[in-house]
């Protein structure tokens, strides 16, 4: 090897490269396995089905007011697809066959619907599963504001 000269500046030869590729894929292999094995110690916790399954179906609704104090009741019939909430309700106000549609998501037992009152207010409701009901609140946006509480069950 006479005649050559050998450096160990990492700036004149390309193996630094290769090394710092190298320890880096290391790194990331280890914290993998690092997640892997908390994982298997310590499990996260699996969502649970609800208690309610499938929102399909008749539902009875109860509805007070924080604006008049009247309580509503009526009837709400709901079809489920995946996560896509739609039917229709009972109008609130009492009109015998009067139905208005509402459309929503049921989403990590989160229900979320509104409907269109025909009266120039949308009308929001967010529900929880409770186990063997949803309750939660209303808010209307629009000419009638109104805000309340809102429970269904079967």
């Amino acid at each position: 090897m006479e005649g050559r000269v050998t450096s160990n500046d990492p700036s004149k030869d390309n193996n630094w490269f290769k090394w710092s590729i190298g320890i880096l894929v290391s790194l990331l292999a280890a914290g993998s396995g690092i997640v892997a094995i908390l994982g298997y110690i310590h499990p996260a916790p699996r969502a649970q089905p609800s208690a309610i399954g499938s929102l399909t179906g008749t539902w009875n609704y109860t509805m007070k007011s924080n604006v008049s104090g009247r309580t509503y009741q009526g009837f709400m019939h709901l079809a489920q697809d995946g996560t896509s909430v739609n039917g229709d309700m009972d109008d609130p106000g009492g009109t015998p066959g009067k139905t208005t549609g509402v459309a929503g998501t049921y989403v990590s037992s989160t229900l979320t619907l509104s409907r269109n009152t025909g009266m120039n207010t949308a009308q929001d409701y967010r529900l929880s599963d409770s186990g063997q009901q949803l309750a939660g609140t209303f808010n209307n946006i629009g000419d009638y504001p109104d805000s309340g509480t809102i429970e269904i069950k079967r």
